[in-house]
């Protein structure tokens, strides 16, 4: 997370949760170079107000350093929660396969490193969901309450993740204990899709500006649908390498206990995400792909009660373990599989870390300096990168899109190696801008034409 910021951050969405993080504003205003509305108008996420508010105001860690310690944590807890619902003792072998399938699935697999290659807070619903269903299997009832309480705090659908655990939970228990835990599990699973629904509402209702699901998923009144792209949907989402796993193993599992398969439970989602005008949401792209996860975490514990009590066989340890490994990184990089996310890996400890604080210092004030209107009244610009540090001192107009270019700036802020660096670098230099000044990856650009006008009014970089 600190490399990603000190070389190739961006504003959307990165800088703008560190920003959210750092203030510890209970209504989180959103930042100035993204719009003048609360995060509320885009999700319902008291999460990130109550995970920042003590790392922000008790520790004093900056925006930066509490993202990065939010991803280390989720990712860190969803791993844990794998380990944890896969322990059994039940013979070294066993219990060997166990733990490889876990590992695979909690630290290595594509779906994950795919998500930490694009920093997001989604991380934390998976973790939560993951640990919920852990903590019901293992009789923690009090840690069980804590998460199903969390879900919906993380964001305005957690409470549809708390009724998929209680359906979930419902679905994989044993006889017995399934007539016993039915009436508090439905209670579950109306209460989350209750207060989801009411989350909703009072997002539309209080914090009105955004339609969320309008913008993800429908649409234009769902007017991008056809039978030709739901068809096309349809196959990229059966021949997606992170999705062929764990569909082939719920269908060859189920063989073994047809309640291997309830993790399908979260098959309407599933299709939603098909069906949204949105390409990364349709195609399973950045952190979109997590809840695929959760049908492979039912595995695990499923695996482990089922040996608990001498039903599990070698065959299904086996099968668990062949899938766990088809979902890694490793895997899919050694078969070739060009959207394997193995690079994140080595990219984690390649990227150097900065100093944020100053660069952020430098390029706030710098910005401020030529904020006044600039050389012939033109723009005082920022690349994403930049935009990600400073993101409460811009305007978006401010904030460069690659495409529209940098023809209304006179000065230009450009982090080196973000994601638009070598496309804008190359337009400065066409278009007659010199670079006068940088500091560690931040760049100071400005218009051959505006220097003598930027030194007149005393305005021009002293270093």
């Amino acid at each position: 997370m600190l490399g990603h910021f000190s070389t190739d951050g961006y504003l959307l969405d990165s800088g703008w949760l560190a920003y959210l993080l750092e203030t510890a504003d209970p209504l989180l205003k959103n930042p100035s170079s993204v719009n003048d509305l609360s995060f509320y108008a885009h999700h319902v996420s008291p999460h990130l107000f109550l995970f920042g508010v003590p790392f922000a105001r008790l520790l004093d860690l900056n925006g930066f350093e509490i993202l990065a310690t939010h991803e280390a944590v989720f990712f860190g807890l969803f791993a844990a929660a794998v380990l944890w619902g896969a322990y059994v003792n039940g013979g070294w072998l066993f219990m060997a396969l166990a733990f490889l399938s876990a590992v695979s699935i909690g630290a290595a697999s594509n779906i994950l490193l795919q998500a930490a290659g694009y920093p997001h807070y989604e991380i934390a619903m998976l973790s939560v969901t993951a640990l919920a269903l852990v903590a019901w299997e293992k009789g923690w009832r009090r840690l069980f309450l804590v998460c199903v309480v969390w879900l919906p705090l993380i964001r305005e659908d957690g409470g549809f993740y708390a009724a998929f655990v209680g359906v979930a939970s419902w679905l994989i228990a044993e006889p017995d204990r399934r007539a016993r835990d039915r009436t508090m599990l439905l209670a579950l699973l109306f209460g989350g899709v209750a207060v989801s629904a009411a989350s909703m509402v009072l997002k539309s209702q209080m914090f009105p500006g955004f339609d969320a699901f309008e913008s993800n998923f429908a649409g234009q009144s769902w007017s991008h649908l056809s039978w030709r792209f739901v068809a096309d949907r349809a196959y990229a989402a059966v021949t997606n390498p992170n999705i062929v796993p764990v569909l082939l193993g719920c269908c060859v599992l189920a063989w073994f206990d047809v309640r291997y398969a309830a993790g399908l439970a979260l098959l309407p989602l599933f299709l939603l995400h098909v069906l949204s005008v949105r390409d990364e949401h349709g195609h399973f792209t950045l952190y979109f792909a997590l809840p695929w996860l959760l049908p492979a975490v039912i595995w695990m514990v499923l695996l482990a009660r089922r040996r608990g009590l001498g039903s599990g066989s070698l065959a299904e340890a086996v099968t668990i373990v062949v899938c766990a490994i088809a979902m890694t990184a490793p895997a899919q990089a050694a078969a070739g599989i060009q959207t394997n996310f193995w690079y994140v890996v080595p990219w984690s400890f390649e990227r150097p870390i900065l100093r944020l604080e100053d660069m952020r210092t430098f390029a706030r004030r710098t910005h401020r300096t030529f904020a006044s209107g600039g050389p012939s009244g033109a723009l005082p610009c920022a690349s994403v990168g930049v935009a990600a540090l400073i993101p409460n001192d811009l305007h978006p107009r401010e904030v460069i899109d690659p495409n529209v270019g940098v023809s209304e700036c006179g000065t230009v802020l450009l982090m080196a190696g973000d994601m638009h660096s070598a496309a804008i670098g190359a337009e400065l230099e066409t278009r007659q801008f010199h670079r006068v000044d940088e500091f560690e990856a931040v760049q100071l650009w400005m218009r051959l034409d505006a220097l003598p006008e930027a030194a007149a009014s005393g305005r021009a970089p002293a270093r």
